[in-house]
């Protein structure tokens, strides 16, 4: 999936506003399968434009 916009540093941040880890610190042992559908329900909603790529990584700052 390439959502425009959303390179390897905003994916990290991403995922760290989101699990309070880079993707790369994520991995089978630590996401859970729930943590995991909700980072590919983000990227799904950033690419289908329901969701701004700006509003999700401040929407999860607070």
């Amino acid at each position: 999936m390439r959502t425009g916009g959303l390179g390897v540093r905003k994916l990290d941040q991403l995922t760290g506003k989101l699990f309070g880890k880079p993707l790369a610190g994520l991995n089978s042992l630590d996401a859970s399968s729930l943590d995991a559908s909700s980072l590919i329900d983000t990227l799904k909603a950033i690419k289908e434009g329901s969701v701004s790529l700006d509003a999700a990584l401040s929407e999860r700052a607070s």
